[in-house]
């Protein structure tokens, strides 16, 4: 890809699951693509359905031969459904043969190697987005939980010196 396009252009990936992909959901990237106002830009869409924070650490040598200027991530939604239950953690299991069951700490500690990869191989300015809400109702296991997981990605962000968008905090407070 690299080769294919011009030194001018500026090279964006947007790393992710669904959201990102934007097959079953709105596709954010192709509006950026499509945006006149960012005709500079390349945006790399590498969102997959149902993927976890876990499979994006092997994509970290392929996105530094892009040698992208920008990095934004929005991933954690199957990761926090996959921890709600065992039936969760079975579809996700049976789709990619996970060598363990998700919880928040296995990805809060992946999120962080992914970020220290990115930042050591790249010179990409990273942006963090926190997951949105899951449900509607704030009480509910699932919404909590989203808020749980956005705080952790929040923290790394914070800890790591990268960029945070607060997606679930501007969905939840509306």
């Amino acid at each position: 890809l690299r080769r294919t396009v011009g030194p001018d252009k500026k090279i964006v990936v947007c790393l992710g699951d669904s959201i990102t992909h934007g097959t079953v959901s709105f596709d954010y990237v192709k509006l950026l693509s499509d945006d006149p106002a960012l005709g500079d830009f390349l945006f790399v869409n590498e969102g997959i359905n149902s993927r976890l924070v876990y499979h994006l650490l092997p994509l970290v040598d392929t996105v530094t031969v892009l040698k992208p200027r920008h990095v934004f991530i929005l991933i954690g939604t199957n990761d926090m459904k996959g921890s709600l239950s065992e039936e969760e953690y079975r579809r996700y299991d049976e789709l990619w043969s996970l060598p363990r069951k998700p919880t928040k700490q296995w990805y809060t500690e992946t999120y962080a190697r992914l970020v220290d990869a990115l930042k050591e191989k790249t010179g990409a300015r990273i942006t963090l987005i926190s997951i949105p809400p899951l449900g509607e109702r704030p009480d509910s296991d699932p919404f909590k939980l989203a808020a749980d997981y956005s705080k952790a990605i929040k923290d790394i962000a914070s800890e790591k010196k990268v960029s945070y968008i607060p997606l679930n905090e501007i969905l939840s407070a509306e």
